[in-house]
């Protein structure tokens, strides 16, 4: 991948419930966790900046982590 391909966007219905969980469990990974499931640091950032703007979606619909 590189910084000159198109965003993806994705769309998914939750439950209330999973929202808040999934709100919390974006707040609470770390890079460590994400490092133990990858092959390199820049993947583990990679994955990291993803689960931001996962946060920052669920943020604005309402699920900001606790």
């Amino acid at each position: 991948m590189n910084s000159n391909t198109p965003d993806v966007r994705i769309t998914c219905d939750l439950m209330d419930e999973q929202a808040w969980q999934l709100a919390q469990l974006c707040k609470r990974i770390g890079f460590s966790d994400v490092r133990a499931q990858t092959s390199t640091n820049a993947e583990a950032y990679v994955m990291l900046g993803a689960i931001a703007r996962l946060q920052y979606a669920l943020a604005q619909a309402g699920y900001p982590p606790r």
